[in-house]
């Protein structure tokens, strides 16, 4: 419990910090993510993943794009990323298949953000979707966010890194077996995070 490395940027690169107020937490410090199971019966999980992009010259950064289809990806990538957490929140929000929320103003650390929630439909047959996968986004030219199974909820939180740093996502990622509680505690955690 206390401070923990969610993310450690290569070279001159922002780190990111959250604070764990429980114990129980899986995760190798500023890797990047964290897992926690609240329920004995597998898959049943909780987890937090961070997104360091978007287009900006710091090392280990990508431009990130928002798929405008979860479902049928391959023809719906947009030609230019997103910069902002306005442009990204709002690509969120019109996506289809992914049954996104209304978005919310949130804080991140002290910064000012957006959060939307984007959903797998229960009755989503992923294998007939572009390549048998459900994507949300794509950063960079390989690591692509998906939905890998019905109900799944992708909580996206999204700021701007202080100091030109570019645009962060925090992905509170849970199924619906998951406890309130947990789901609390992990918006917690994206709201104590403190770049350095």
């Amino acid at each position: 419990m206390g401070p923990f490395v969610l993310w450690e940027g290569p070279g001159v690169d922002l780190d990111i910090t959250v604070t764990l107020r429980s114990a129980g937490w899986l995760g190798t410090p500023g890797d990047g993510t964290l897992l926690k199971n609240d329920n004995p019966a597998e898959p049943n999980a909780a987890g937090l993943i961070v997104f360091t992009g978007t287009d900006h010259t710091l090392a280990g950064r990508a431009p990130l794009y928002v798929y405008a289809d979860a479902c049928h990806w391959a023809s719906t990538r947009p030609d230019a990323p997103v910069t902002t957490a306005d442009e990204a929140v709002a690509a969120f929000a019109s996506q289809a298949s992914s049954e996104p929320s209304t978005p919310d103003d949130v804080a991140v650390g002290r910064h000012a953000g957006k959060a939307v929630a984007l959903r797998v439909p229960g009755d989503v047959q992923i294998e007939r979707c572009d390549q048998g996968t459900f994507r949300f986004f794509i950063e960079g030219a390989d690591n692509a966010r998906s939905g890998s199974v019905p109900g799944q909820v992708d909580e996206l939180w999204i700021a701007s890194a202080p100091n030109g740093g570019g645009l962060v996502i925090f992905d509170i990622v849970y199924d619906e077996a998951i406890s309130p509680g947990l789901i609390d505690e992990l918006r917690e955690m994206v709201g104590s995070a403190t770049f350095g």
